[in-house]
């Protein structure tokens, strides 16, 4: 069972994204939370798999922050950013920060699961990529 962590401060989203996540065979939600500040603690503390980060969250705080700490204390941790910010700035740091996919939130379910497939099949490493072009 895969456990992922969702990390939206837009409710809706949040939900939407938790919905996905509890449909999908295979996948458990651990934590849904809205803040970025809080997801490196809980990453310390719980057993994640997988994050779903916005790169803007609750009381503006940074996602892609939160995503290089999860990443240089979790390597194993896969980390998936979702924004609807449509910047090639996003994405550079986005693969800076060692994320290893970046979704477009105004994509869909199936877009997202299979992004979020398959980078739970990958073993080597971050290696970004966009859920409508694998760079």
């Amino acid at each position: 069972m895969i456990r992922v962590m969702i990390v939206e401060d837009q409710k809706l989203v949040r939900s939407l994204l938790e919905s996905y996540i509890q449909n999908e065979d295979g996948y458990q939600l651990a934590v849904s939370i809205p803040g970025a500040a809080e997801a490196p603690i809980l990453c310390d503390t719980e057993d994640i798999d997988l994050v779903l980060m916005d790169v803007q969250t609750e009381h503006r705080e940074n996602g892609l922050a939160a995503a290089k700490k999860i990443r240089e204390a979790h390597p194993e941790i896969k980390i998936v950013v979702a924004t609807s910010l449509i910047d090639t700035q996003v994405l550079a740091r986005a693969k800076a920060v060692g994320a290893d996919s970046l979704w477009y939130k105004d994509g869909d379910e199936g877009t997202l699961m299979q992004v979020v497939r398959v980078h739970q099949r990958r073993d080597e490493g971050p290696a970004l990529s966009c859920a409508r072009a694998v760079l």
